[in-house]
């Protein structure tokens, strides 16, 4: 509903109100029929990091649940595996315990986007919560299986137990739907129980089911073997070299990858381990193990980052703890180097890589008392360094490639400044807050932007302080129509719509005739137009409305402060504007509501061309943080705020140059009389130098001035005066002086009339002289003396 009156509360706008942005396809993270979901650590088995959406979007707070801790990659599952529209969102967490949590994202909760930030809204419990009764808050990941007809959720627990909940029927998950939450030693005695920090790598093999997990402090693999069939279960126990596993398995030819951890700057190793080599049918139909055979590669520093997988290629891609690049391929069976990146210098990541078609994208300084900054390698998959990225602060999370039809971006989370925990590193700010940092692929990794969380300030979690979760993109349906991203914390859970919204900004007439300059004190009517060119009905069917800051500026002669105009809608009334403004500061920032794609709205405002420039500069703003800080605005407070996220800021400003008819604008040229100027080799000798000096009006206007000039070279200053007409063109001087020695000199001349200059610019000018003294003549060699000219 259109409001009547002539101003707006910023928390009624706030009430509507609370970026993007090509590396080869997303083979391993998108199905046709489900668009791209995130399945487990990394979105999927491979754990590429990959995410597709068919357009470009922007990122509106949609939901929130603080619940407490949530270390966990969460889950974005397509509703059409339960034959419904939207999505469901799975979490882990909670506060001393576990939870797996569930909510439902469809199309009417999309509505919501953006009428709150995350700090005024209010929790969004889920419809659903499980309490797995850990002993702590989890640091494994869920995984999704599907198991014939039947659909599973499987997650490690810090007590050691693997539990896993069938979601066949997700809307009606209740604690009957655990059906299996139990240490290794409950299946064999002689397996204990350790804490499961990876992401379980569930499959199947020979028609069983086979869940691997690793252990956060053990040096051991778990294999758990039809786990939900009590007669065949099993659990085979693979004892590593190593202190501990660390990372989540990664699936590669038959059989699994693991990585482990001997210490930050001792070698790690990655092995790999063959099903068939190891594993057996016995009579009865259960799985087990044998002593397995393994191929094991080092790594210059330990092993904890997760695996990201090409299984066409056979070919896994991995960063260990100091950033260094790997490549890994099986051939004959046995894991092979195909090459390495070493890190020129030294840092720390315990985070894991994305991969693309082209290439490896890995999280660099994640801890600060090991390196300077937080930041992003690109190699490509060839093991070429393409680019290294610097923030700011700590980089807290896996990076996230999301691609859309005509572009890219890499998203990684930042931690922020955290005064008092680690201070502040170079490029930091003490108030520095957390943020998803947002580098644009198509563009050499430049940062366009970010998503800025301050909600996410220090929380005492060393390992959970500012974005330093798990990042998760859904871009679902079959045509990505549906697309959310989700961040996990140790606060909780926060939503993220990705929708499309773009407006653009255009300066329509600035009121001078065409052809003409504006006459110096004349009131002129400009014309500005704003226009919607993606709008989230779009997506929502056309139940979204908003309100988006709007402005239009005079910034006299291109220079120095903006000045705020008043605003007038097509019918002559000012427009809206914030009342909380107004009352409190007596500014009027304008507000215009905004709907659909293509709609757009006219205003006018009026401005005076000013005197003693040759232009002047209109502008137009909506929706960007306009004009720049360092420009001024006047009055204080008037500048124009971005409120709604946008896909581009681009066309956000429009500006306008209009040519003013100038009252005087005189200019100086100057060039030598000689140059150079030779003088003779005898003793004292001398010449005269000069330099001509020409005065011109550039301008048009009738009346006649009167110009003073004066020129300063090796003889002083000089002074000329003339008057000059309309157009009109004079020499004066030239400036005289005499030279001895060879050399350059220089002249200056400045003219100025006794009006005010249009262009001081163009009111000095300079020419360099150049003197060349002639060498003696050479003498002979018994009169050295003695030489002989003829004269004419």
């Amino acid at each position: 509903m259109r409001k009547l009156k002539s101003t707006i509360s910023i928390l009624t706008l706030l009430s509507f109100l609370m970026i993007s942005v090509i590396p080869v396809w997303a083979k391993a993270s998108y199905d046709p029929n489900y668009g791209t979901e995130v399945k487990t650590f990394g979105f999927t088995d491979e754990r590429n990091r990959e995410s597709f959406s068919y357009g470009n979007a922007a990122f509106w707070p949609l939901m929130k649940d603080e619940f407490g801790k949530s270390f966990s990659q969460p889950l974005i599952l397509s509703g059409k595996r339960w034959g419904r529209d939207g999505a469901y969102l799975v979490a882990a967490g909670g506060p001393g315990t576990t939870w797996l949590m569930f909510w439902k994202l469809d199309i009417d909760k999309l509505k919501d986007a953006g009428k709150k930030g995350f700090t005024q809204m209010a929790n969004t419990p889920p419809y659903a919560t499980l309490d797995l009764h850990d002993k702590g808050t989890t640091y494994s990941d869920p995984t999704y299986f599907e198991d014939g007809n039947r659909k599973y959720i499987y997650i490690g627990l810090k007590n050691g137990n693997l539990a896993i909940v069938d979601v066949t029927d997700i809307d009606n998950v209740n604690p009957a739907s655990v059906k299996f939450n139990l240490p290794p030693s409950d299946i064999d005695p002689n397996v204990s129980a350790t804490d499961i920090t990876s992401a379980p790598y569930v499959t199947t093999w020979n028609g069983h089911t086979v869940a691997v997990t690793a252990s956060g402090n053990k040096p051991w693999v778990l294999l758990w073997t039809d786990p939900l069939n009590e007669a065949k279960r099993n659990v085979i126990k693979i004892d590593v070299p190593a202190i501990r596993t660390s990372s989540s398995p990664g699936p590669l030819n038959g059989g699994f990858l693991i990585g482990c951890d001997n210490g930050l700057d001792n070698e790690g190793f990655v092995y790999y381990y063959k099903f068939s080599d190891f594993l057996t049918e016995r009579a009865d139909g259960k799985l087990e193990g044998s002593y397995p055979n393994y191929s094991r590669l080092s790594t210059r520093s330990s092993a904890v980052a997760s695996f990201a997988v090409d299984p066409d290629e056979k070919a896994a891609y991995y960063n260990d703890s100091r950033a260094n690049v790997y490549k890994f391929n099986i051939q004959q069976g046995q894991l092979i180097e195909a090459w390495h990146y070493y890190f020129p210098g030294v840092t720390f990541t315990h985070r894991s890589p994305a991969l693309t078609g082209s290439n490896v994208y890995v999280p660099i300084g994640t801890r600060k008392d090991l390196d300077g900054q937080g930041g992003l390698l690109v190699v490509d998959r060839n093991g070429n360094e393409v680019k290294r990225v610097y923030f700011g602060s700590k980089v807290g999370t896996a990076p996230v490639v999301w691609r859309y039809q005509n572009g890219a971006t890499v998203m990684v989370g930042t931690q922020g400044s955290r005064p008092g925990i680690e201070g502040t590193a170079p490029g930091e700010t003490p108030n520095q807050a957390p943020a998803i940092a947002l580098l644009d692929a198509m563009n050499g990794y430049n940062k366009y932007g970010a998503i800025t969380m301050d909600e996410l300030r220090p929380t005492g979690e060393a390992f959970g302080t500012g974005i330093s979760g798990q990042i998760s993109m859904g871009s679902l349906e079959p045509e990505a129509r549906f697309s959310v991203m989700a961040l996990t914390h140790s606060n909780g859970i926060y939503v993220w719509a990705m929708l499309p919204f773009d407006m653009k900004a255009e300066i329509v007439d600035t009121g001078v005739p065409a052809g003409q300059k504006a006459e110096p004190g004349h009131k002129y009517t400009a014309r500005v137009k704003f226009t919607v060119t993606k709008s989230p009905n779009d997506i929502l069917g056309g139940d979204w409305y908003g309100w988006v800051s709007v402005g239009a500026f005079h910034q006299v002669g291109g220079q120095g402060p903006f000045y705020h105009a008043t605003l007038k809608d097509a019918s002559g009334k000012e427009m809206l504007y914030e009342k909380d403004s107004y009352d409190s500061l007596g500014v009027k920032r304008y507000l215009a509501e905004v709907k659909n794609t293509g709609d757009s709205f006219e205003a006018t405002f009026d401005w005076t061309a000013p005197n003693g420039v040759s232009e002047t500069v209109l502008a137009a703003a909506v929706n960007v943080d306009y004009p720049p800080l360092d420009a001024g605005v006047s009055p204080a407070n008037t500048r124009v705020n971005n409120y709604v996220p946008e896909i581009n800021y681009g066309d956000n400003v429009a500006t306008v140059k209009v040519p003013v008819r100038a009252n005087c604008d005189v200019a100086v040229e100057m060039w030598p009389v000689q140059s150079p100027i030779r003088l003779s080799w005898l003793p004292n000798s001398m010449a005269i130098a000069g330099a001509n000096i020409r005065i011109k009006r550039v301008d048009d206007s009738p009346s006649t001035v009167k110009v003073t000039v004066t020129a300063d070279g090796p003889e002083g200053r000089q002074t000329f005066t003339e008057t000059l007409g309309p157009g009109e063109t004079k020499l004066v001087g030239p400036y005289h002086f005499t030279v001895r020695n060879s050399g350059t000199y220089t002249v200056r001349a400045e003219a100025w009339p006794d009006v005010p200059d249009a262009n001081p610019a163009n009111n000095k000018a300079s020419t360099p002289i150049e003197v060349i003294k002639t060498p003696a003549p050479p003498t002979g060699p018994k009169e050295p003396g003695i030489h002989g000219e003829l004269v004419g």
